[in-house]
């Protein structure tokens, strides 16, 4: 972040006092440079931003370590509460809100917000903190939510106040100032997130085209009411003078018919159908357009798109499709994709961004008559499925304007589909039906590089595991290190037993035995074969059973009487001490055999004290 000085003056010589410190002891509290940031927009000043602009960031790799990434998030997560009072002040500024939406988001409001994303997580998820769990991409967003809500209960009285001091601060500017440049900025073409609503129509003064080309934009529909209108106008609000907009809904059963009647340009039927390819394919056989774009009822165009489009095609009359980048808004958030044209990018969606969604390219009429219809079954990729044709046999441009937004609101079908697996199956048949000379380079990059949160083919770690398994098979074969192996199935066994896997702690256990046969006469694992195999009931009746036989009823008796007879003897009582240790014999003949080895071997003791 690179600050103007003559702002940095101007704030502090206002009264601004940072309520925040990127570190309070050994404690991480980053946001002293978010929180300039959000003061100098307060304060009127703008920032600026340009994705040339790359910075790179140096740690040691030393550093880099899960405990550590856990605790930036824990302190990313107290810096969150901290720069609420900030951004509920923006808000305030916005030209888009009102003072009471603003002002019903107090402690009470994030508080419940908070503990709903932490419910998300489930209780089994929260409980399993108590371990260890690197890797595990959804911990550190969990301990983010969790050090949110425990900062929040610890300045729950503080909150409420400290944002009314933010927003009466004397080195703000007024809202009235505030609300005047975000409008402006809002109604340029340049808008990032708050580009909807439009107020009018974009008219664009210098394009001068000979002909407009006719644009078809197809869309398919089914129960959207909540959505569908917006996609409508940012399609009306264009423009441009020579465009149809074909809608096929799926027999919409909520207001979405109500929503189309209102608006005599579109056309559009309302019937069952096979599925979302099968409305893509009917709208595009009605469609007469020299320019093809399908546009999903969740997602909207951007401003002045279908001017951008037909220059770019006027420009390049060899381009038979055009792609753009793309606004991709998931939750609160707004991301920036930048998709890649090249074919063997695209081939790789888990190094490169492809046009995840058609709301950001145009293509020609003839590209998808030659590509042919979308295939009935293909739910999920039928989007990935054409453009894979497309970039293998077309010419592709790319211009840098922002063509739509794409809307993931967690109600998609997208949004509940295992994306990197059908990516990886779409490519595998494409290439196999289509071009199997890339075949094998893709298949090497997709174990080489698959880099998501369990990895399951890495060559690394693969030829590491080989590698140590065929150690541990050498071992055990040349009998090194069967003690230690079974030693570690022993332990594993037990925690099977203890988890009331009774099965697998079994089967474990016989192996441990097969590995190492001296195992078996060891009294704890004995034991252990016993729970495993008739559990825990049978086992204990089986030893108070073996104990009886054992240990005869008198035997802890006869050692009392035989050691206070040795006692009188060894005092000179010999009368007594032969007296009792003939009771001895009677409470307990075994000790007759006892006095028979001890006679035997004369260096052990001559009596048992239990």
């Amino acid at each position: 972040m690179i600050v103007r000085k003559t702002a940095l003056k101007k704030l502090y010589s206002r009264g601004f006092k940072s309520m925040m410190s990127d570190r309070k002891g050994n404690e991480l509290s980053s946001g002293g440079d978010s929180e300039l940031g959000f003061a100098l927009v307060l304060s009127g000043w703008q920032v600026w931003y340009d994705t040339r602009l790359k910075l790179k960031h140096c740690m040691p790799a030393g550093r880099v370590t899960w405990n550590y990434l856990i605790r930036l998030f824990q302190g990313f997560g107290i810096t969150s509460v901290g720069l609420d009072h900030y951004e509920k002040a923006i808000k305030a500024g916005r030209a888009d809100t009102t003072p009471d939406e603003v002002n019903k988001e107090n402690w009470k409001f994030e508080y419940k917000k908070t503990l709903k994303e932490i419910r998300k997580y489930g209780l089994k998820r929260i409980l399993s903190l108590r371990f260890s769990q690197d890797n595990n991409t959804q911990i550190p967003m969990l301990e983010y939510h969790i050090s949110s809500l425990k900062e929040l209960c610890r300045v729950k009285k503080e909150y409420d106040k400290d944002t009314d001091a933010i927003k009466n601060a004397v080195w703000r500017a007024d809202n009235k100032v505030l609300k005047v440049s975000h409008r402006k900025f809002i109604e340029t073409e340049n808008d990032f997130r708050y580009g909807w609503p439009w107020r009018d129509e974009t008219r664009s003064k210098t394009l001068n085209l000979k002909k407009y080309p006719k644009i078809s934009i197809l869309s398919p529909s089914f129960n959207s009411e909540n959505t569908i209108e917006k996609a409508i106008l940012s399609v009306l609000r264009q423009g441009y003078e020579n465009f149809e907009h074909i809608i096929y809904d799926g027999g919409s059963t909520d207001g979405t018919i109500e929503i189309l009647k209102k608006y005599p340009h579109l056309t559009w039927i309302s019937e069952p159908d096979k599925g979302q390819c099968d409305a893509m394919n009917k709208a595009f056989e009605k469609s007469t357009g020299e320019i093809i774009a399908y546009l999903n009822v969740d997602d909207y165009f951007q401003r002045g798109v279908f001017q951008k489009i037909a220059k770019a095609f006027e420009e390049n009359p060899d381009a038979e499709m055009v792609v753009g980048n793309l606004y991709f808004e998931f939750d609160d958030h707004t991301f920036i994709r930048k998709p890649e044209i090249e074919y063997k990018k695209i081939m790789q969606p888990f190094k490169y961004i492809f046009p995840i969604n058609p709301v950001s390219y145009f293509y020609k009429r003839s590209v998808q008559t030659e590509a042919g219809p979308f295939p009935l079954d293909n739910h999920y990729t039928m989007d990935y499925w054409f453009l894979l044709k497309a970039y293998q046999n077309h010419k592709i441009i790319k211009i840098e304007d922002y063509l739509g937004t794409f809307c993931m609101n967690g109600f998609n079908k997208t949004s509940g589909a295992d994306n990197r697996k059908n990516t990886h199956y779409r490519v595998i048949e494409h290439c196999w039906k289509y071009d199997r000379k890339n075949l094998p380079s893709y298949l090497l990059s997709y174990y080489k590089f698959y880099y998501y949160e369990k990895p399951p083919y890495n060559l690394t770690k693969l030829y590491h595991n080989l590698r140590k398994n065929a150690g541990r098979m050498v071992s055990v074969l040349t009998l090194k290190k069967n003690k230690y192996y079974s030693e570690k199935m022993l332990h594993s066994s037990r925690s099977n037993y203890y988890m009331n896997r009774r099965a697998r702690a079994f089967s474990g256990l016989i192996a441990s035995f097969f590995i190492y046969p001296k195992g078996l006469t060891h009294r704890s694992r004995q034991s252990m074969l016993a729970y495993t195999l008739l559990g825990k009931n049978y086992t204990e009746k089986a030893k108070i059973a073996y104990f009886f036989f054992t240990t005869p009823p008198g035997l802890p008796l006869a050692n009392k009487i035989h050691y206070y007879s040795n006692e009188f003897k060894k005092s000179g009582k010999t009368v007594k001490g032969n007296s009792l240790l003939f009771l001895t014999f009677i409470v307990s003949p075994n000790f007759i055999f006892k006095q028979w080895k001890s006679k035997k071997s004369p260096d052990k003791e001559t009596y048992f004290i239990i």
